[in-house]
């Protein structure tokens, strides 16, 4: 409804002076919708917060050969890596990547946002264990096999990682909020790089440290992602109307017992 005014004249001695009077102005704003409300907005932040420590475990994989190369290749280290060893070390990650962006397509729609974040995290988990026990072999070339297996798997990771998370954030939220939830994903890479630098920092020539440390990382990015739920769009895609409901009543702030009248298609 618009304002109404008017002009009033006002007169001061001999001079006259037109006031103008907005009316109107008393008027109670309409409500927030659902999804733009206090609890559903942090419903919704925490969820993607959650969904981004995977991000960040990317960030970290694609700085840890800048913490650790000085210690993979001295010589009298048991990795002796050489110079076209280190490099291929530090390279195929990059390579894996593209392939898990392949992946990441067809893993979204067979098996949800959700599941698909759970399986990079596995992904992560298994090629930083292979960087922790490689040092177990006897031979300096299993060694140096099991750590490209191990950096392979860690580029898949991060090709995983990124397209999950930003589909979730934009399919739970209403547009007035989802370009800072999808925002999170830039910030969640710059923070794994930042924590790696750290570590490389503060843990000098101890890949395996480092490594460790990496692992229990990942194992907690894991753990993270299993309370979200599922995406609510993916879920009325696969004909999942009821736990469709039950989702998008969780992100629109609604208590069990609330009633979502219709779901958006």
């Amino acid at each position: 409804m618009t304002n109404q005014s008017e002009l009033v004249k006002l007169q001061n001695g001999n001079t006259t002076h037109q006031v103008l009077i907005v009316k109107g102005l008393d008027k109670t704003k309409p409500p927030k919708p659902l999804g733009e409300r206090k609890k559903a907005v942090l419903r919704q932040e925490l969820m993607v917060l959650l969904g981004n420590t995977c991000v960040v475990a990317s960030g970290m994989s694609v700085a840890l050969p800048s913490v650790s190369l000085a210690q993979l290749t001295d010589p009298n280290d048991i990795y002796n890596l050489n110079t076209e060893e280190s490099s291929w070390f530090a390279s195929i990650n990059s390579m894996a990547c593209p392939l898990g962006g392949l992946l990441v397509g067809y893993l979204m729609d067979r098996i949800g946002r959700r599941n698909t974040m759970l399986c990079t995290n596995c992904v992560g988990i298994v090629g930083l264990l292979l960087l922790v026990t490689a040092p177990s072999h006897s031979t300096r070339d299993a060694i140096y096999i099991q750590l490209l297996v191990g950096r392979f798997l860690c580029g898949l990771m991060i090709g995983l990682s990124l397209s999950p998370i930003g589909s979730y954030s934009a399919e739970i939220s209403l547009p007035r909020i989802r370009g800072r939830l999808i925002m999170g994903t830039s910030i969640a890479i710059a923070c794994g790089i930042l924590f790696m630098y750290l570590l490389g920092y503060f843990i000098r020539n101890n890949f395996k440290l480092i490594s460790i440390i990496s692992v229990v990382y990942q194992c907690f990015a894991f753990c993270c992602c299993l309370p979200m739920p599922e995406s609510p769009s993916w879920l009325l895609q696969k004909g999942y109307e009821e736990r469709a409901r039950k989702s998008l009543k969780y992100f629109r702030g609604l208590s069990k017992n609330g009633e979502i009248l219709a779901l958006p298609l």
